[in-house]
């Protein structure tokens, strides 16, 4: 945030101008489906306004989404939620006309998402939902209120005990034939997009020739990779029509993508032999020793920082998952001394809810959108060792419970990062796969998606800096915590089933 303008910029990468600015596994997703959440009920009394703001809100003229989407070029990453002029889902649907839309997700509730639509102006009802969870109504998809140009893709029931249909994604088709793609974190629900801390990519606008004809990828593959993901559907089209999924192929297959500069990295349930590299950590590992990022010289002076909003099994009283699997695909030489997971204390969170004012009778799994059970971590209590705390950056404004997952590889000294990845997938070995002891089967059980930023592609540099600073040359990279603070040994990790008292007032410390 500047001191000068005090105006909080929500695009989460900026390319600093001549001067300077610097003054500053059960189910993953943890919900009350159908109703609204105690804590949105505590927040509401306390005047803070659930629903999606209008362009001027509390007297004051957010800039138009265009604009702000172009100012965060080259990187178009945005960190959403409880702050300042943040960006909304009637803003992404704002622009041009909307011919049809394709939504990915785990929850949607239908009848909010048809609100921001009508906000935006648009009045489109060809939209094709693939989720496992509906919020609104009875829950039915379809429901016999539905419109007709509305289509369900159920992936309700998933192959693996403890998968997910945990991927997010918005795919926009205009009335011009262009089509921009967002990946995000948050669930299509208004309490992911208000009180919750998420992130989500907006894509270039992609075009199109005539015929479809010598429209080129991108240099990371980007076009390949998503047609890819959408053809893995294939196994729910048994009870279901596949072309509502192949339409969205089609569609995709022959835009001009050469714009993209990010990396689709995406988890499909399976146990992947021939196709290991294409997904989950495996596919992360891929990408990174193609551009020397897991190197030894690279690999022994970095730290992996993960960022989530729920903790799996890693593997029990052994953290062999964690070191022979997910360390070794992400660089930090398999060694957990190079490690560090961000994830809130149960202080924060009691803090925050008694900030929000919703009373002491209220029980932990109905207030967040964490998930990390207490049956799990009694399992692996030696994973308190590398938690570091959830503090939020000072770009947002309010305290918030992060439901993003962002991964990173910093320097030691915390001011340079060699990539970022904002991703749907939790810490988990269902979200990144479980590799066998030959390392020639991943075993997935998710479906989760996320785009990688390294900065060859991003900005033409080696690394992106941590440190806002007047040199032009220098790409900031705003992260959405503050790094690293340690828990101390006073300090636990709030985890689900919390004792009835857990919010009684004479718990805080």
């Amino acid at each position: 945030m500047s001191s000068k303008t005090g105006v909080c910029n929500t695009s989460a990468f900026k390319t600093p101008k001549k001067k300077i600015i610097r003054n500053s596994q059960p189910s993953s997703e943890a919900v009350v489906v159908g109703r609204r959440s105690n804590l949105g009920e505590a927040l509401k009394a306390k005047g803070v306004d659930q629903k999606l703001p209008s362009k001027y809100d509390h007297g004051r003229t957010i800039p138009h989404f265009e604009v702000r989407l172009s100012k965060s070029n080259p990187f178009r990453l945005f960190y959403i939620g409880p702050q300042p002029n943040s960006v909304t889902l009637q803003d992404i649907l704002s622009k041009d006309h909307i011919s049809a839309l394709l939504i990915i997700n785990y929850i949607v509730d239908v009848k909010w998402i048809r609100d921001q639509l009508s906000s935006a102006s648009q009045r489109t009802d060809d939209i094709t939902i693939v989720a496992s969870v509906r919020a609104d109504l009875d829950g039915s998809m379809p429901h016999p209120q539905d419109p007709e140009g509305l289509k369900f893709f159920n992936v309700r029931s998933m192959p693996y005990k403890f998968g997910t249909h945990h991927a997010k994604m918005i795919i926009i088709k205009y009335d011009h034939g262009g089509v921009r793609v967002v990946v995000t974190t948050a669930n299509m629900k208004v309490d992911d997009w208000n009180l919750y801390v998420n992130g989500l990519w907006v894509s270039p606008l992609l075009s199109r020739s005539e015929d479809g004809s010598g429209n080129p990828d991108s240099a990371t593959n980007f076009r390949k990779d998503s047609v890819l993901f959408l053809r893995t559907y294939e196994m729910f089209s048994h009870d279901q029509p596949f072309r509502l999924i192949t339409r969205w192929m089609e569609e995709i297959s022959i835009l001009n993508c050469v714009d993209v500069n990010v990396y689709f990295v995406a988890s499909v349930p399976g146990k992947h032999q021939t196709d290991l590299e294409d997904w989950g950590h495996c596919k992360l590992r891929k990408i990174l020793i193609s551009h020397n990022k897991l190197c030894h010289t690279t690999a022994s002076q970095s730290h992996v920082v993960a960022q989530c909003s729920a903790i799996g099994s890693l593997g029990g009283r052994d953290p062999g998952w964690l070191s022979s699997d997910f360390l070794r695909s992400t660089g930090a030489s398999g060694s957990l001394c190079n490690f560090h997971l961000i994830y809130p204390t149960a202080q924060y969170v009691q803090n925050f809810i008694y900030s929000a004012g919703s009373g002491a009778s209220t029980q932990a799994d109905n207030q967040t959108c964490l998930s990390y059970s207490r049956a799990v971590h009694a399992e692996q209590s030696w994973l308190t060792k590398y938690l570091c705390k959830w503090v939020p950056a000072d770009s947002i404004k309010m305290p918030a419970i992060p439901h993003l997952k962002t991964y990173a590889s910093v320097d030691s000294e915390m001011r340079r990062a060699n990539w970022f990845l904002l991703t749907s997938a939790n810490m988990s070995q269902a979200a990144w796969g479980s590799n066998s002891l030959d390392q020639s089967t991943s075993f997935i059980k998710s479906f989760e998606a996320g785009v990688l930023f390294i900065p060859e592609c991003c900005t033409d540099s080696e690394s992106f800096s941590l440190v806002d600073s007047e040199d032009a040359d220098q790409h900031f990279l705003q992260l959405p915590y503050k790094l690293l603070l340690r828990y101390l040994p006073k300090d636990e990790p709030f985890l689900t089933n919390s004792p009835p008292d857990f919010y009684k007032k004479s718990s805080l410390g």
